[in-house]
């Protein structure tokens, strides 16, 4: 009798066949747009924004532009790739509407603006146009004062969280009635080794910002809270107390410790 194959199961060689196929499908489309973005990054020539339009009118979400980039900015020295990222930070704003939030891009640009503060990136960061308004923000110069503390403490910034996370916003509904966007409150996400947590500057603190503090003071975690002159948050520091506080809670966190959610794009 004929023997027939049941349902679902695979011929011998059929798996290998269909890997083979979807491999050769794949190379005849080329690389994808965040791969094409990566390669204009770190390609040999500094690429222009005209460049960046095709891969970014590809990608679904824009900020994923940075995500693309985001090993080589961790990899090489800020002055490396300061010129070509300001070039990117133009090209993403100019292809992303404007009410779309980039707290990715602010990541990586208060990144290299802290470590370059001379910069192509810092001025992007420094100026009062629309372009810096989407990655940049009040007490942009604290947050890079801060940002070269956390670096002198030999720390490193991951992301930069501007506003509250999807996380934050649906647990609590103090804060699910605020806007996404908190004026005057910079919370970075810092590593020391194998230690994680938060250092946030303070500074001008909108009526929002003001009613989100205490909310996300609730939620213990390891934390270094820096703040501008006149403003009062318990255990706060001032940016000149900053560097010698920084080194004794990098030494006292513990290892492992998670920071705030790291979804703050949307």
């Amino acid at each position: 009798k004929t023997q027939f194959q049941p349902y679902g199961v695979q011929f011998p060689g059929m798996g290998a066949l269909a890997t083979g196929i979807n491999q050769a499908s794949a190379a005849a489309r080329g690389p994808g747009p965040m791969e094409a973005i990566a390669a204009l990054f770190n390609g040999d020539a500094d690429p222009s924004e005209a460049d960046y339009a095709a891969p970014l009118a590809a990608v679904r979400r824009s900020f994923r532009a940075f995500v693309a980039i985001r090993q080589t900015i961790a990899a090489r020295a800020a002055a490396e790739v300061d010129a070509r990222l300001a070039t990117l930070l133009r090209a993403v704003h100019e292809a992303t509407p404007t009410h779309v939030r980039l707290a990715e891009g602010a990541s990586v640009a208060l990144r290299v603006a802290a470590a370059h503060p001379e910069g192509a990136v810092a001025a992007i960061l420094r100026g009062a146009d629309a372009l810096a308004a989407r990655y940049g923000g009040p007490g942009l110069d604290g947050a890079l004062a801060t940002a070269a503390a956390v670096h002198a403490a030999e720390g490193t910034v991951g992301r930069v969280l501007l506003g509250l996370s999807r996380r934050e916003r649906d647990s609590s509904p103090v804060l699910a009635a605020l806007p996404p966007e908190l004026g005057g409150l910079w919370r970075l996400l810092v590593a020391h080794g194998e230690r994680r947590g938060e250092v946030w500057w303070v500074d001008g603190l909108t009526p929002e910002g003001q009613a989100a503090v205490p909310q996300l003071l609730l939620e213990e975690r390891p934390r270094v809270i820096v703040a501008a002159d006149g403003v009062s948050i318990p255990g706060a520091v001032s940016l000149a107390e900053a560097p010698e506080a920084l080194r004794a809670a990098f030494a006292a966190w513990p290892v492992g410790a998670a920071s705030s959610d790291e979804d703050a794009e949307g």
